[in-house]
């Protein structure tokens, strides 16, 4: 229970802080403006009919139950549709932050040399089509530096055969560096486990 309690919190926690933050405070914004036209358009008018001496009672009567009616009907159903409204974008900007944290979490595991990642996201997430393309793009370059390190140890031992193991070798030597280079990928280990919290925490 209390896992599954800190799983509910985890996933609706603001996982990139800023584009969650800009994206709702632009849709308070957008109720706001939405608000103050409505105001503007349809309550100011009939207001200044009720508390203007000039007009005739009956149109001051007219305007008066007008803002009842509005009271009445109107408010019960807007006020619970902003809220509606309010709540499905901050669905909407999990389901794209979700994504985005993940994404983040799996460049810098490359930059760090680590092809093992594997870019998943939620079915219901958005940029569906951006992961996709992610991974083919990271499964590419997995299968061709693996197909690279094959090479390498290929060449090595041919060149072992040919050249005796002390002697002075130019072809060793950049098989050396290669190496050396190759050993900063990770190619074929698991993966570790503050990656998989980190995968955890997005899913």
């Amino acid at each position: 229970m209390g896992t599954s309690l800190r799983s509910f919190f985890r996933r609706r926690r603001l996982l990139v802080r800023d584009f969650q933050r800009r994206l709702i405070l632009f849709q308070i914004l957008y109720f706001g403006l939405l608000t103050g036209g409505l105001y503007l358009v349809f309550l100011s008018p009939l207001l200044t009919a009720v508390q203007d001496l000039h007009i005739p009672n009956e149109q001051r009567v007219g305007s008066a139950w007008a803002l009842i009616l509005f009271d009445r009907r109107a408010m019960p159903v807007l006020v619970p549709l902003v809220f509606v409204l309010f709540a499905h974008s901050i669905v909407v900007s999990h389901r794209i932050a979700g994504p985005l944290y993940r994404m983040t979490t799996v460049l810098r595991a490359l930059a760090a040399g680590d092809l093992t990642q594997r870019f998943r996201i939620r079915p219901r997430d958005y940029l569906q089509v951006e992961a996709t393309e992610l991974q083919g793009a990271i499964q590419e370059l997995h299968g061709r530096l693996l197909a690279i390190r094959g090479d390498a140890q290929a060449m090595r031992a041919a060149v072992d055969r040919m050249a005796p193991a002390g002697s002075p070798c130019a072809v060793r030597e950049a098989l050396a560096k290669l190496e050396t280079r190759l050993e900063g990928f990770v190619l074929d280990s698991p993966r570790s486990e503050p990656a998989q919290a980190e995968q955890r925490e997005a899913a």
